[in-house]
Parts: C-alpha cells; sequence; structure tokens
C-alpha cells in the first residue's frame, strides 16, 4: 500500500487541509504544537475509524482528541492510495450520529463494498491492534515495551503458519472455551429440561390414567342406572294385575241341551222306523206319540240350545270389550311409565356416549404420551448432538493448543532470525542476534554473553522495539506492505544509529511518513542521497 494523498477536511486544528506523498521516505516536519500528531492520527483513524470511548478510558477518548476545533458537526476525512496498481478512494464520516464510511476504486470506477471487509484485505488482514504495534509508531512508544512484548507474543500465537492472521488462534481458542462453556451450560439445561419434561410427561400420563379411570367408573354406574331402570320397568309390569283369562261357566248345560236334542231326534227317528216296519196300530200309535213327545222334545231342547248361543255370544262379547278394555289401560301405563323413564334413559345414554368418546380421546392420549415418554427415554437426538459437538470442541481445543504451541515455535524462530537480521543492519553487525524465549522475553546474545533488554542503552532498546515492530509487520502481513508512520519515534537514537536506521527505512520497500520536530532526519537523507 502506498499513501497518495490526504484531506483533512474536519479533523482536530485542520480545516480543508490537504497532504500529498511519495513512495519511499517522507519526512513532514514540524515545531512542536504544529499538528503533527494530529496528522499522524489522522492516517489511522481513516484506515480503522474513530469509536467514542466510555468508561474510565473516556478521559483520554481519541473520538473527542481530534473532534474538528471549529464546524464541529462536521467530523469528515478522505485518502486516496494505491494496493497493487490500483487506486483507491476513502471517505469517513466520524460524525456519532452520521458516521459514514465509502470506498471507491478509481481505477475500475466502482464503489465498493462499505462493511470494511474490502478494505481489511487492502490492509492485509492486518487489525487496529496489530497496526498500532508494528507500522504504526506514536510518541513515547517506549512507554509500552512490556505491552508490546505481549502484543508481539500474542500476534505470533495468532497468526497461522503461513503468517497470515487470518486465524486467530487465542481468539479461537477463546471462542472455543466460550462455546464450551454455552455448550455445557446448555447441556445442563437440556438435562433439566428433559428431566422436567419426562415428570411432567409422567404426571399427565398419571392424571390421564386417573380420567380414564374416573370414566370408567363413571360409565359403569350409568350402565348400573340403565339396568336399574329395565329391572324396575320389568318388576313394574310383573307386578301389574293383568286381565284374567276365564271361559263361559254354561258349557255343561249348553252341552245338556245340546245332547238332549239330539237324543230327541234319535228317538222320533227311531218311533218312526217303528211305525213304518210294525203292522200293529197299537205299536204304530205308540211310535207316533213318541214321535209326537220326541219332536216336541226336539223343539224345547232346540230353544233351550239356542238360548244358551245367544247368551253365550253376548258373554264372550262382553268379555272380549273387558279384555280390551284392560289391555288398553295396561297399554296407557305401560306408555306413561316410558314416558317418565325415558328423560332419565335418554341424558344416562348420552352421558354414556359422552363417556365412551372420552375414554377413547383420553386412551389415545396416554398411548400418545406413553410413546412420547418412551421415545424421550430411548433416544436423545438433541442430547447426542450436544455431547458430539462437546466432544468435537474438546477435540478442536486440545488440537487448536499443540498448534498453538507449534505455530508460536515456527513463528518465533521466523521471527527471531527476521529480527535479527534487521538489529543487525541496524547496528552494523554489533548485535547479530535477537532471541524471544517461550515468554516472548527478548534476549540479546553478544559474542561473550546474553544480556537482557535492561542491560543495553535505551537507544538499542528502541532499536530492538524498532526491529521488532518492522519484523513483525512483515511477518503478519506477507502480503501487503503497509507504510511506516512514524511520530517523532527516533528520540532516544544518536546520529549514527539514526543514519543506519534511515538507510534501512530507505531499503525496506515500505512507504515510510515520518513525523519530526527536528531537522536531522531532512538532513541525514539529504546526506544518504548526495552520498556525502
Amino acid at each position: 500500500m502506498e499513501i497518495l494523498e490526504i484531506q483533512m477536511k474536519h479533523f482536530g486544528r485542520f480545516t480543508d487541509q490537504e497532504m500529498s506523498f511519495h513512495s519511499g521516505v517522507n519526512v513532514i516536519y514540524g515545531e512542536n504544537e504544529t499538528g503533527k500528531s494530529t496528522v499522524h492520527a489522522f492516517f489511522r483513524a481513516m484506515l480503522y475509524g474513530l469509536e467514542k470511548t466510555r468508561g474510565r478510558m473516556s478521559k483520554k477518548d481519541e473520538y473527542l482528541l481530534r473532534q474538528p476545533w471549529e464546524h464541529s458537526s462536521r467530523f469528515e476525512g478522505v485518502m486516496r492510495f494505491q494496493v497493487r496498481g490500483k487506486r483507491y478512494r476513502l471517505y469517513r464520516n466520524f460524525a456519532k450520529q452520521e458516521r459514514e464510511v465509502r470506498l471507491y476504486c478509481e481505477t475500475d470506477g466502482k464503489e465498493l463494498d462499505p462493511d470494511g471487509t474490502t478494505l481489511s484485505a487492502l490492509l492485509g488482514g492486518l487489525d487496529e491492534a496489530a497496526f498500532r504495534n508494528t507500522v504504526y509508531v506514536g510518541q513515547r512508544a517506549s512507554e509500552t515495551d512490556e505491552n508490546l512484548a505481549s502484543t508481539i507474543r500474542n500476534f505470533l500465537i495468532n497468526c497461522r503458519s503461513a503468517g497470515t492472521p487470518e486465524v486467530d488462534l487465542k481468539k479461537a481458542l477463546e471462542q472455543l472455551n466460550q462455546e464450551k462453556k454455552n455448550l455445557e451450560g446448555e447441556k445442563k439445561r437440556h438435562m433439566a429440561d428433559r428431566i422436567g419434561k419426562l415428570q411432567e410427561l409422567r404426571m399427565r400420563m398419571d392424571y390421564t390414567r386417573q380420567e380414564l379411570k374416573a370414566l370408567y367408573d363413571e360409565e359403569e354406574i350409568c350402565r348400573d342406572r340403565l339396568k336399574q331402570l329395565a329391572e324396575k320397568s320389568r318388576r313394574e309390569q310383573e307386578e301389574e294385575v293383568g286381565f284374567q283369562e276365564r271361559s263361559y261357566g254354561g258349557e255343561k248345560q249348553g252341552v245338556a241341551w245340546k245332547a238332549g236334542e239330539i237324543t230327541m231326534a234319535v228317538l222320533a227317528s227311531g218311533a218312526m222306523a217303528a211305525a213304518l216296519i210294525s203292522e200293529r196300530w197299537e205299536i204304530r200309535a205308540l211310535a207316533c206319540g213318541l214321535i209326537l213327545l220326541s219332536c216336541l222334545g226336539v223343539m224345547f231342547f232346540g230353544k233351550k240350545d239356542r238360548a244358551y248361543k245367544e247368551e253365550k255370544r253376548e258373554w264372550e262379547r262382553q268379555y272380549e270389550e273387558q279384555r280390551l278394555y284392560e289391555e288398553l289401560k295396561q297399554r296407557e301405563r305401560s306408555l306413561r311409565r316410558q314416558e317418565q323413564e325415558a328423560p332419565v334413559r335418554q341424558k344416562l345414554s348420552a352421558n354414556l356416549e359422552w363417556i365412551r368418546n372420552a375414554q377413547q380421546e383420553k386412551e389415545n392420549l396416554l398411548e400418545s404420551l406413553e410413546d412420547q415418554c418412551r421415545s424421550e427415554e430411548e433416544t436423545d437426538e438433541e442430547g447426542k448432538e450436544l455431547e458430539e459437538k462437546l466432544s468435537g470442541i474438546y477435540l478442536a481445543i486440545d488440537t487448536m493448543k499443540g498448534v498453538a504451541e507449534e505455530i508460536c515455535e515456527e513463528l518465533s524462530d521466523r521471527l527471531n532470525r527476521r529480527v535479527s537480521r534487521i538489529i543487525s543492519e541496524i547496528t552494523d553487525g554489533r548485535y547479530e542476534r535477537i532471541i524471544l524465549d517461550e515468554k516472548m522475553t527478548v534476549k540479546i546474545h553478544t559474542p561473550d554473553r546474553v544480556l537482557d533488554l535492561e542491560q543495553v542503552s535505551r537507544g538499542t532498546m528502541e532499536q530492538i522495539y524498532f526491529a521488532l515492530r518492522m519484523a513483525s509487520a512483515e511477518l503478519l502481513s506477507p502480503g501487503e506492505s503497509l507504510p511506516v508512520l512514524l511520530d517523532d519515534a527516533f528520540g532516544f537514537y544518536d546520529d549514527v544509529r539514526l543514519e543506519r536506521t534511515m538507510r534501512w527505512l530507505l531499503g525496506c520497500g515500505r512507504q515510510v511518513i515520518l513525523f519530526t520536530c527536528q531537522k536531522r532526519e531532512e538532513e541525514l537523507l539529504e546526506k544518504i542521497y548526495t552520498g556525502g
């Protein structure tokens, strides 16, 4: 990346201030209190934004510090830069209520995504923390010595073996541990929910069984009531005095009359036969008398027989009328009884039907609850899934820890070699080997002994930290060389140290923008360029 131009429309003390830059080393000279640090901060604000700080850190809030002195409602700026042959224009509105980011590719004539994804890629994936601890060096950088060592160590752990911060191992481990904690909590909640669900299912099953038992009891009561009604009706019918069947009492007398009539007819026939056969008149006279008497007898007994039959027919008519009357009364009593019992029977029958339907519903519900309970007891897909996820998390954590150790060791060696090369170049071979141990403590190897940072001069310490920053920048963003932004970073350097460092910066292949309140950087550069 190479920064071409900035426009501080409204930023700190500057209004509509433009500055252009070239490749190589740019020196911006200014006395104290002329705004060099403001311009230096503008680069970081344009690349990474400017958020308002809350809480205890708000006293050192960069947002408040860099607010425009004039037109405070407008808080914005523009930066033009080029990456891999393409030119871009970045606009930011820092105002809290109107925050806006717009990125435009001037080469392609396209506006790019405003969410920062493309911008992050253009920055080589280097986040703000890494940026501030590598190529962005502010005043009093030595005050962060210990933090810088810790930051570099974290950078090493957080990088992949390829040397790019695409995967943040430390953050990944934190996320995995957080996910493990969340999953363990979710598992506990799931187990509690599952136990609660099983208890609820069992309680519902018990309650449903009780309801079924109550329905069975109620069904039995209804059936008993219906049975009692039927039994009562049967007893009442049996207890009713029905029509008494009886026969006509004069049957024998009627037979006698009929027999007398037949006898007289037979006697008359016999007398007639005797009269016809006998030749004696006495016998014929007697026969005729018998015939006369027999005819009178026939007439008498026939009249009696007809009277008997008439009397019998009258008796049968009256008997039939009485029988019909009794049957009608009995039917009326039966109908009244049925009318009285019908509502009760109907209500009991309807209740019985409702009970049967309710029983069927409860039986279906009980069967469904039993199936759910068996399924919940036998299969726990969510629990298995949580177990599998937890197993995966445990394995990932163990693997990640192993990978982190391997990566840290590999990148530490690479970083050690690069730091050693840089420090050797800027110290003219006086210090050729710098080693970062497992705790990322800096060890300086000399031909005679091993030194700690506290055992070297402040200037050497500054050079070592400078070498660490530059080597870390190369390690963390190998695909993109970000500009080196230095704000009075060489205050502890003598002229010899500064010259060697400037020579290294000229040959590092990065754009350098150096802010200084002294003339010596410019003079040294002129000396280097002229060969003086």
